[in-house]
């Protein structure tokens, strides 16, 4: 039986994609709002899956008004 495991993300790459700081990258984990996967004792990555899903909770749907109402 093999396990399918998830892409991980490095700390910097994560911070570059959502185009925040390695603090706020660490602060969203804590918070549970990033899954963050500890590699060693000072190494950890970031789940691909938990990216995403942290975009799409916060995508806007924007209508003629350009989301303005």
């Amino acid at each position: 039986m093999s396990t399918v495991l998830p892409k991980l993300h490095t700390i910097n790459a994560t911070a570059a994609a959502l185009g925040v700081s390695r603090p706020t990258i660490y602060r969203l984990a804590r918070e549970g709002k990033l899954a963050r996967v500890q590699i060693g004792e000072n190494s950890s990555r970031i789940t691909d899956e938990s990216i995403r899903a942290f975009v799409v909770a916060r995508m806007v749907a924007t209508g003629q008004n350009g989301g303005k109402e």
